[in-house]
């Protein structure tokens, strides 16, 4: 689930919802869009919010273009209704060329973009389509770039925080179990003293790769603090922790090995068991994850 450093690419096909209650204007357009094969327009017809709705919960539609006729005196509703129900599929509204406030009023309630339905261009018909699509794409791409480290690649706070609650709802419906597991690099701080932060940061990627290497692809990795990382192991419990450590330590072990560095890398852990019969909360299960941690690092345990 990483997200790509690249800009948006301009797809082969664009799937469209075309919503209007006039039919021969819906057909227009849709001939007016048949006009240009890069990128080709795959069209759905539908006469009404509803019917749109039907088609766009078959998850069959990129782009809608809403006519602001579509319910006659209920467009405004259906623009909201669209925009609420689906907020991942940008809306592009078809009005009268006189009507320049409905354009304005359609963007402040969420449509991506207008265009006007008279002498409706196939050229700059498709550029909006088109740039609706990639805008949507790029705020899909922005909203997970901020569930992720710049750096690791692995989730951040955030981002583990999120799908930790969903877990946690998860194995308390399967009444399963989970592991929380903290590892510290020690000295990540003299490390960038004594060997430049370029030398910390790899030393970081470096760790990140060790535990994607140690855990499964199925549980949540993530760099929480600067130094810090967690790891909801998922359908894990208790007694599998030492097994999980004794993996990392091997791991560790191995990278150190390898590795010609003027340095040893260690790091202290912290482990937290789920009860859903005391746990409710992902917060709690941190606390208790950093208070062990606290702890390891308190009577220098190691690995």
């Amino acid at each position: 689930m990483n997200p790509s450093n690249q800009s948006p690419v301009a797809p082969d096909s664009i799937r469209t919802l075309i919503i209007s209650n006039d039919h021969s204007e819906a057909v227009k357009i849709e001939s007016v869009l048949a006009r240009e094969t890069a990128p080709q327009f795959l069209v759905h017809l539908a006469k009404s919010a509803e019917a749109g709705i039907t088609v766009l919960q078959r998850g069959a539609v990129d782009v809608v273009l809403l006519s602001m006729s579509a319910d006659g005196d209920r467009s405004g509703e259906a623009l909201k209704l669209l925009s609420d129900r689906f907020p991942d599929v940008p809306v592009v509204v078809l009005k009268s060329k006189a009507d320049e406030k409905t354009g304005t009023d359609a963007l402040r309630q969420g449509a991506m973009d207008y265009l006007d339905k008279e002498g409706l261009d196939s050229r700059i018909c498709s550029r909006v389509i088109r740039y609706a699509y990639e805008r949507q794409h790029l705020r899909e791409e922005i909203k997970s770039l901020a569930l992720f480290d710049g750096l690791t690649r692995l989730y951040n706070r955030r981002g583990l925080e999120i799908l930790a609650e969903q877990q946690l709802k998860l194995a308390r419906r399967r009444k399963k179990g989970l592991l929380l597991i903290l590892a510290d690099i020690n000295g990540l701080g003299k490390i960038n003293d004594q060997f430049g932060y370029e030398q910390g940061d790899m030393t970081l990627v470096s760790m990140s790769k060790l535990i994607k290497g140690t855990f499964r692809e199925s549980d949540i990795m993530a760099r929480i603090e600067a130094s810090a990382f967690a790891v909801l192991a998922v359908e894990a419990e208790y007694e599998n922790a030492e097994r999980i450590l004794e993996r990392l330590r091997g791991n560790l072990r191995n990278f150190n090995a390898q590795e010609r560095s003027p340095f040893q890398v260690s790091l202290t852990t912290g482990v937290a068991c789920y009860d859903y019969h005391h746990v409710t909360a992902f917060e709690q299960l941190l606390e208790q994850g950093t208070g062990d941690l606290a702890v390891n690092k308190q009577s220098r345990l190691k690995i």
